[in-house]
């Protein structure tokens, strides 16, 4: 028996209509689905497909990422969740790991699809509209310009002053909890700052107020130099 195929699907921030025909493609020819398990059962990546696909003949495999910080308890759960994939594809099914935004940005795809590397099994990825894309799209502006470099930086980073020594554009994605030290890092500088919360879901909002606006985990923020 031939041995399945894993891919890595980016099915985009959230608006159906900007996932890809060749993610379709493959998601339609896919009978098992892998998406990351969340504490509430349910999964944007597996709603935003649904509304373009009829997933309900679908296997659904829920993986455990686990939050926490401590290398063994991570690696452990990787080669866990590699070896749950591995099941599947030794029994000759299609494997569809779906992913927000754009696979190879930020995804906890990685993770995985490195271990299932290494064990031999074929493999492909499928890029996705990412989320700092489509916000530039619904802020109708240029991320950057010819020779000015972009920068897209988790807001977790840490060190958001820092940041702002970098030339360019810099895009902070899940910005939630940092949207405020942002701005006013921004307003120090002179720099413009634009951002929208949960961009292609239904909740999707411009962000108005950066002072006493309250921001989700999808909230990605935009700041550029020289515009005020």
């Amino acid at each position: 028996m031939s041995r399945g195929k894993f891919f890595g699907i980016g099915v985009g921030p959230g608006d159906p209509e900007l996932l890809t025909l060749k993610a379709v493609r493959i998601i339609e020819n896919t009978g098992v689905l892998a998406v990351p398990k969340t504490k509430d059962g349910k999964n944007v990546a597996l709603d935003i497909v649904s509304k373009v696909i009829d997933i309900s003949k679908k296997g659904v495999l829920f993986l455990d990422f686990p939050m926490v910080k401590d290398k063994s308890i991570l690696k452990e759960a990787h080669e866990e969740n590699a070896s749950k994939i591995a099941e599947i594809l030794n029994k000759g099914s299609h494997v569809a790991f779906l992913t927000l935004g754009d696979v190879s940005i930020y995804s906890t795809f990685s993770y995985v699809h490195s271990k299932i590397v290494k064990m031999g099994y074929d493999t492909e990825i499928c890029a996705g509209v990412p989320s700092f894309c489509a916000v530039a799209g619904k802020l109708k502006i240029s991320l950057t310009s010819m020779k000015k470099p972009l920068h897209i930086i988790p807001a977790v980073h840490g060190d958001i002053e820092k940041t702002f020594e970098l030339e360019g554009t810099k895009v902070f994605m899940k910005a939630g909890g940092s949207v405020k030290t942002i701005a006013n890092e921004a307003k120090n500088k002179g720099f413009s700052v634009l951002g929208i919360s949960n961009c292609g879901m239904d909740n999707e909002r411009e962000i108005t107020d950066f002072e006493s606006d309250e921001f989700g985990y999808f909230t990605t923020v935009v700041v550029k130099e020289g515009e005020k």
